[in-house]
């Protein structure tokens, strides 16, 4: 199983939003992703041709997550504990 996440922050991840395909991910992320006008025109599709191009990064990140998706309402601090399972140093 897996599942993507979106996240968002500085220095440390602000903000977390996953879903089953990288699709969902972006549709849920989509208040974070429409701050920036240049993203806010695009259609999930196009963010995600954006990111393939960008390697996966932008003012925000898309990441995959080779475990089960987490239940709704899972805390951000756990959110980022599964995050740095995987992504913590790269």
């Amino acid at each position: 199983m897996k599942f993507y996440m979106i996240t968002y922050g500085f220095h440390s991840i602000e903000e977390i939003y996953v879903g089953k395909t990288r699709l969902k991910a972006i549709a849920n992320a989509r208040e974070l992703i429409n701050c920036w006008p240049q993203y806010a025109g695009l259609s999930d599709e196009e963010i995600l041709e954006e990111l393939k191009e960008n390697d996966f990064s932008l003012e925000f990140e898309l990441v995959n997550i080779p475990e089960a998706m987490p239940e709704p309402g899972t805390p951000l601090i756990d959110l980022i504990a599964i995050y740095n399972k995987y992504w913590s140093g790269q």
